[in-house]
């Protein structure tokens, strides 16, 4: 199923550097959310994620420019998917 990733506006540092919050959304604008119990897996670019407490997806500011293809799968069995086009 299609859906975005959308910008929260907090920002915060994880290990000395810091992370963008995004939110994905369905296609009516309902937050998904991305915590360990909710998600089956999250991938970015088919790379598996480790889901944990956070709703939301923080995103490496340091990250290379490009565009980033996450894919999340819910307990419910529907499968997200939103890119993230990154220009840092």
């Amino acid at each position: 199923m299609p859906a975005t990733l959308a910008l929260t506006g907090r920002e915060g540092e994880h290990n000395g550097t810091n992370h963008v919050e995004y939110e994905l959304l369905d296609g009516q604008g309902v937050r998904i959310s991305l915590a360990l119990g909710d998600v089956e897996y999250i991938r970015r670019n088919g790379t598996p994620l480790v889901p944990d407490d956070q709703e939301t997806l923080w995103f490496n500011e340091e990250s290379t420019a490009g565009t980033y293809v996450f894919e999340a799968k819910t307990t419910t069995g529907k499968v997200y998917k939103a890119t993230l086009v990154w220009a840092p």
